[in-house]
């Protein structure tokens, strides 16, 4: 039998009001309020963005970097956010599926070959997709330096 214990009113309430949120900035990615407002100051046009797990956030990110690679592992997902930056006549994404194969850990060096294709450091990377723990790892040493923003 299912546990609902942690439906308390402040559970509800906090929900219901991340849900409003969500409705009100459709437009925005699936982050945090806070880490919005960060990317939205930290974000310049002058930079280059790798988001791994692609969605609301696409064409956030797309508007506010001038190039961005989105690369998604659910080819369901791939072809609804595909439409998306069609329909929209968005120019600067560079949307890529790669099949995870049931995240079998062999294809991860294909998850990430972008890294190797566009060969230079980035400002920005979203790690928001499959195989996120080896992926965050690897992005590491593909950030541009100045990566704290006081240095910026």
């Amino acid at each position: 039998m299912r546990n609902f214990s942690h439906l308390t009113p402040r559970y509800i309430f906090n929900r219901v009001k991340l849900y409003n949120y969500y409705r009100k900035n459709a437009d925005k990615p699936w982050l945090t309020k806070t880490a919005i407002e960060f990317l939205d100051n930290y974000l310049k046009p002058t930079d280059v963005g790798v988001e791994f797990g692609s969605g609301r956030s696409t064409l956030w990110f797309a508007s506010k970097l001038k190039k961005l690679y989105s690369i998604e592992g659910d080819k369901r997902w791939y072809d609804k956010i595909q439409k998306s930056i069609l329909g929209n006549n968005v120019a600067n994404v560079d949307y890529r599926y790669i099949d995870h194969q049931n995240e079998n850990p062999e294809n991860f060096k294909n998850y990430i070959l972008v890294f190797d294709e566009i060969d230079i450091q980035v400002d920005f990377i979203l790690v928001d997709g499959i195989y996120r723990s080896e992926t965050a790892l690897e992005a590491v040493d593909r950030l541009a330096s100045g990566g704290n923003p006081r240095n910026r």
